[in-house]
């Protein structure tokens, strides 16, 4: 007999994970048409859920102990995976389907997989992590000084997002294939390493100076060894030939 039989919670270990997942069907109201999909680690830290609504606006994001949610209507949605942003694109590729419409989630998948990434894109991609990247460096080591919980939360979440794009793009140019962030763990170690600090402040650990002092040296030594595709995005060099081979190979 386990310690749950002998107190008398017999419930399914999978029952009992699913609560969280219950509990957000009927909060948010979810149709047969709504998607709510379950991604990232299982590790027991918290639990990241995505959800669709048919509505055409419905942008807003929850991030609480245990918990990170970000719910989107359908024309967010479309956008967002018209420029393979990871916080739709990650959930679709490697998430769990909680509820609606197996159907919609698989042709998306489908088409996911089968897309190419395009300079364009790819530039973009790059823009808007190398921004996040920058300013979020100096912001997370003010926040470790100050001992800001929230300036930390909110710089460790801009921090892990901006290195995440920017490693994105550097991959494009070779793999446009779209790439989910555990392709991205083996050369991009950061990514962990933010993710355990994020969980652990999420389970109210303190986070410490000399871990925040880390990762933004992390962050400064992975800055430095993208230059050289920093350097072809402002002369406006294509990226790749029409052959598809990257620029200088």
């Amino acid at each position: 007999m386990t310690s749950r039989e002998r107190r008398g919670d017999t419930k399914p270990a999978a029952a009992r994970e699913s609560a969280t997942a219950a509990g957000l069907v009927g909060l948010l109201g979810l149709g047969e048409n709504d998607l709510l999909i379950r991604f990232g680690s299982r590790d027991g830290a918290d639990e990241d859920f995505l959800a669709v609504l048919t509505g055409e606006s419905a942008a807003c994001a929850i991030d609480a102990r245990g918990l990170d949610l970000l719910v989107l209507g359908h024309l967010e949605f479309s956008q967002l995976l018209s420029v393979f942003d990871p916080r739709v694109t990650e959930p679709v590729l490697t998430g769990e389907l909680i509820f609606g419409n197996r159907g919609v989630l698989d042709s998306t998948r489908a088409r996911l997989r089968s897309a190419g990434v395009d300079d364009a894109t790819i530039e973009q991609i790059w823009w808007q992590g190398s921004e996040l990247l920058r300013n979020a460096i100096p912001t997370l080591r003010a926040a470790g000084i100050e001992h800001e919980t929230a300036l930390l939360r909110r710089s460790l979440t801009d921090l892990g997002f901006g290195v995440a794009l920017v490693a994105l793009a550097r991959r494009y140019v070779s793999q446009p294939a779209v790439a989910t962030l555990i392709d991205l763990l083996p050369t991009v170690p950061i990514l962990a390493d933010i993710r355990a600090m994020q969980h652990a402040q999420k389970r109210g650990v303190k986070i410490q100076r000399e871990q925040i002092n880390d990762v933004c040296k992390q962050a400064r030594s992975f800055w430095l060894s993208v230059q050289e595709l920093s350097r072809q995005l402002n002369k406006g060099l294509r990226l790749r030939p029409v052959d598809g081979t990257p620029a200088g190979s």
